[in-house]
């Protein structure tokens, strides 16, 4: 569809205009054809009144004739017939005796005897219609019975022509059809001047929203003086920018954060191939060389597998596969794979009392989020402690504990230890010492459905809690 007859794609100042125009003209529409019907009743009632009042003269002289003297002596009745129909000039009367024969009629009423309702003592009226289109004429014909004596039944029967209220309801419609016209057209401009008025504010506000580049993301727009409908919008919009804000100033972190980190390991590998190159190196030096260059080059690789990992959870495109996971078998494996490593730092690795509970998880990311966690806590417990892992079910899920004696975490750095690339001191990062381990976690835990929290005090340690559901 064309978008300037989609209604979907007009402007909210044309459709209230519009819709003001549609209610507008219905209501006046409505009203001038209650007016219409009102008039043609009220018409229709004083033409009807005045039949019957007719009938009832014309009754009355009827019975006040002498029968006997009826035809012999008619000019005195037909003269007062005569003064009355010239008196209405839309009025024709005819008058039958009970023999049928029609004693007078008047020149004008050529309607059939079998048009007229069916004679009654009390006046019976109904409507007729003669031709069509401008031809066309309308009359109320009533009809009544006149009983002089018992037996001798007259009729009395009228014909109003409905022309003058005809055209005086023709003349009423064209009026009211030039005043709903007006009407309209009046009401249609009010309603596009209040409307452009009502919508300024929006306006204003598309206009302050249009001002914000990325280097005003810190302003705000819900401090004016808006309407109470768009003080909400306002207040929802300067939400949507605190967070475009922080996410942004933490896309900007990352990116710097980012560019530091592989400027690390790049600058080592450049530096260590151009020491060799500047002269002539024994097999042991290339040897120590080598180690560092695939020392440095694993740490890049490491990096980037953590990158992608995340990359793929943000954009929901990490492939799950669920199996039923024992958590007490877990934590054994996990005790067994770095128990070289805990033993080479001088730190005690255990277990705690574990429930012997199953849950549907992937083994592989679930495996690779609780390394994360003890590599985290051994790095950062003094030798002669103790990290501690326990599994315990709660809440309809499992939650895995990693607890270790170490330095612990000040409270201000506990709301960012999950961003990316965060670090609450040189000497502090993840287990694989890129600053995304913790991330990767997270991102783990929520991939499940579950969460990731910590617990830490100063000189006292920190204790790590990743809890996931049974079921997915």
């Amino acid at each position: 569809m064309n978008s300037a007859f989609d209604p979907r794609r007009w402007s909210l100042g044309l459709r209230l205009t519009a819709y003001f125009f549609i209610v507008t003209t219905a209501l006046l529409c409505a009203v001038g054809w209650a007016l219409n019907n009102q008039l043609s009743h009220q018409l229709w009632e004083k033409d009807e009144d005045n039949v019957r009042a007719t009938m009832d003269v014309q009754r009355a002289i009827v019975e006040a004739m002498d029968a006997q003297r009826a035809k012999a002596s008619a000019r005195p009745w037909q003269q007062e017939w005569t003064e009355h129909a010239l008196r209405n000039r839309n009025l024709a009367l005819r008058l039958t005796t009970p023999e049928g024969e029609v004693l007078e009629s008047a020149p004008a009423l050529r309607i059939p005897l079998e048009a007229f309702p069916e004679p009654k003592k009390d006046v019976a009226i109904r409507r007729y219609t003669i031709g069509k289109g401008r031809e066309e004429v309308r009359y109320m014909l009533a009809s009544t019975t006149v009983e002089r004596v018992p037996g001798q039944v007259w009729q009395l029967q009228a014909a109003y022509n409905l022309r003058e209220g005809h055209e005086l309801g023709e003349a009423f419609r064209r009026r009211m059809l030039l005043v709903v016209a007006l009407g309209v057209i009046a009401a249609s401009a009010l309603a596009a001047y209040i409307v452009h008025r009502a919508l300024r504010p929006l306006r204003l506000m598309s206009e302050a929203i249009g001002e914000i580049t990325a280097e005003k993301l810190d302003a705000r727009i819900a401090g004016r003086a808006w309407p109470s409908d768009l003080r909400r919008l306002a207040e929802s919009f300067d939400a949507m920018l605190a967070r475009l804000h922080a996410a942004f100033e933490q896309l900007s972190r990352f990116s710097s954060d980012l560019a530091h980190e592989f400027r690390s390991p790049i600058t080592n590998l450049v530096s260590a191939a151009g020491v060799m190159l500047s002269r002539e190196r024994t097999a042991s030096e290339y040897q120590d060389t080598l180690a560092v260059v695939v020392e440095e080059g694993d740490r890049l690789a490491r990096m980037v597998s953590s990158m992608l990992f995340l990359a793929r959870a943000d954009n929901a495109r990490q492939a799950m596969n669920f199996e039923s996971v024992s958590a007490l078998a877990l934590l054994r494996d996990i005790i067994d794979a770095y128990g070289a490593v805990a033993e080479d730092r001088g730190v005690l690795l255990e277990q705690a009392g574990s429930a012997d509970v199953s849950l549907q998880a992937d083994p592989m990311l679930l495996r690779n989020a609780l390394s994360n966690l003890v590599s985290n806590a051994l790095q950062h417990t003094p030798p002669g402690g103790v990290v501690t892992l326990s599994a315990s079910t709660r809440s309809d899920g499992v939650e895995f504990t990693v607890t270790d004696a170490g330095c612990g975490i000040a409270p201000a750095h506990l709301p960012h230890l999950f961003e990316r690339f965060y670090r609450v001191d040189a000497a502090r990062s993840s287990g694989d010492r890129t600053g995304l381990g913790l991330a990767v976690v997270q991102s783990i835990a929520e991939l499940h459905g579950g969460h990731v929290q910590v617990h830490s005090k100063v000189d006292q340690g920190s204790r790590f809690s990743l809890w996931l559901p049974t079921r997915q």
